[in-house]
């Protein structure tokens, strides 16, 4: 499954419970991605409906019987198809080697609330610079 998965995206993937006394034996849904520090494809925990769940290779099409997974799925899938609009990874690192990207980044950094808490915090700001230098090659390669 995995050689044909875009790293830069999330899925849901059927997962085991976690095997220990009074959990309820059903397969759940959990986030499924790229973890570049581990060099592998992860799947979180919690599953989606809250209770834990293994780390497991169940097949993709395995049964989901959680009730609170399947009630839960349309909300995560409509997350995660909004996500489509995330630049391949070739054109995100092509933005931020882009002389303009530190330019981008600190102004995107420089604004802030009265409190003085900056309006995007974190990686959040590398997160917009990056998309924001992707429109721009984009829109300069479009002419």
């Amino acid at each position: 499954m995995t050689a044909e998965l875009d790293r830069a995206r999330r899925y849901l993937k059927p997962v085991p419970r976690l095997a220990l006394p009074g959990e309820p034996d059903e397969t759940h849904l959990a986030l499924y991605g790229w973890e570049e520090r581990l060099d592998a494809w992860v799947t979180s925990s919690p599953a989606i409906c809250g209770r834990s769940a293994e780390q497991g290779d169940l097949p993709v099409d395995a049964e989901v019987t959680c009730v609170g997974c399947l009630r839960r799925r349309p909300e995560y899938q409509a997350v995660l198809d909004r996500e489509d609009d995330t630049p391949p990874i070739a054109h995100r690192v092509a933005a931020r080697r882009d002389p303009r990207y530190a330019a981008v980044l600190e102004t995107i950094r420089c604004y802030g609330w009265p409190s003085g808490q900056p309006m995007v915090p974190g990686t959040d700001a590398d997160l917009l610079a990056t998309r924001v230098m992707c429109a721009v090659r984009a829109a300069e390669a479009a002419g």
